[in-house]
């Protein structure tokens, strides 16, 4: 037996590689999932990076009313944007329910 072809973690009985198995997977429905995954994780940072910059103005506003109201402003944006965020995801998860699909874990059946 050639050394490089060793088995180190053992070998796989191909009578367990059929029926109905979950692959990593590709196409539409993994695109559509992967992006609306990434959406929300990009809002979410963005969320608080806008919030924390909007506190921070207004913690060194230093008593200018024009600057304070500036700050607020951008940190109620910051939560009218997150329940933006939040019912579209809500939304998307009804309808995914409602139509009996997972849309954030679509699922490849095997052969």
């Amino acid at each position: 037996m050639d050394i490089l072809f060793v088995p180190i973690f053992g070998t796989i009985d191909p009578k367990y590689l059929t029926g109905n198995y979950t692959a990593g997977g590709s196409g539409l429905s993994y695109l559509i999932s992967n992006f609306i995954n990434v959406v929300i994780i990009v809002s979410g940072i963005a969320f608080f990076l806008y919030l924390a910059l909007g506190g921070l103005r207004y913690i060194t506003a230093g008593g200018d009313a024009k600057q304070t109201q500036e700050a607020m402003k951008q940190i109620t944006n910051a939560v009218i944007g997150l329940a933006i965020v939040v019912g579209a995801f809500a939304i998307t998860r009804i309808v995914g329910t409602v139509l009996g699909i997972d849309i954030f874990k679509p699922v490849f059946r095997g052969p």
